[in-house]
């Protein structure tokens, strides 16, 4: 073998050993890549829980001024002289959130939905929006944050409460909790009290995009506020009957404290 051929040998075998050492640079690029993905979504999930969760005491200082000037927690929706429902607690407490603009060119004598009102839809208060909310789920509009509507609870349908009714202690009693459901922010509806017997649901579980209390968060435990403004996280392993007795204000329940 010449010196010609011996070069041309050499460079030969340094072209392949090049290419596995691409190979292998490729193999570890994608390896740290997939575990540098699951890292970034794991620390944009740390930032964005606790951003929910400042949401979630904000409205109950909204209310609770609310109730400072009006004498009572907001009712769950208004109504008309024919008792028909308008619009949600979530467009009476704007003065309170910093959306004194937005109260006052909402129509409070039309219904949620009507030409002008709809037009507000988009223009939801940052505290009303979640940011792990999935575009594929609901309308920009849609607010993952409900109260427990039903008897003797704080937000008893067109019926107002007063701190003094609830008896059963502001930290005892549910406010307002994550919810996978689609509300649309103005509309009148909210967290079913019924749903409850189901306890708190999975994010996975396909019932918790009809109703009851649920997060949009990895994690599976979902937040809610009290009426005394702290935010707990309940675990799906919560029994519905404890659920059910912490949205209640007046039932006496002697409830556990390791829920």
């Amino acid at each position: 073998m010449n010196a010609f051929q011996r070069t041309e040998a050499a460079m030969q075998r340094r072209t392949a050993f090049t290419l596995i050492e691409l190979i292998v640079v490729i193999i570890i690029i994608a390896l740290l890549t997939g575990l540098l993905i699951p890292a970034i979504r794991d620390a944009k999930e740390a930032s964005w829980r606790p951003t929910c969760q400042n949401h979630l005491k904000q409205i109950a200082l909204g209310c609770h001024n609310y109730h400072h000037v009006h004498g009572s927690f907001p009712s769950a929706y208004a109504i008309n002289e024919e008792e028909c429902p308008l619009y949600s607690w979530r467009v009476n407490i704007l003065p309170f959130i910093e959306q004194q603009k937005l109260y006052d060119i909402f129509h409070l004598d039309e219904s949620w939905n009507s030409d002008h009102n709809l037009a507000l839809f988009e223009n939801r208060p940052v505290i009303y929006a979640c940011p792990q909310q999935y575009r594929f789920e609901g309308q920009p509009g849609d607010c993952p944050y409900g109260m427990i509507v039903g008897p003797n609870t704080i937000s008893n349908g067109p019926n107002s409460v007063t701190i003094s009714k609830v008896t059963d202690g502001l930290a005892n009693t549910i406010l307002v909790a994550e919810t996978r459901k689609n509300i649309p922010w103005p509309s009148p509806t909210d967290i079913s009290f019924a749903s409850l017997a189901m306890g708190v649901l999975k994010r996975n579980d396909s019932r918790a995009l009809e109703d009851g209390i649920s997060s949009r968060h990895r994690k599976e435990e979902t937040a809610v506020v009290f009426a005394d403004g702290s935010v707990r996280m309940l675990s799906p392993k919560i029994k519905p009957e404890i659920l059910q007795a912490l949205a209640t204000i007046n039932g006496g329940e002697k409830v556990d404290g390791e829920w």
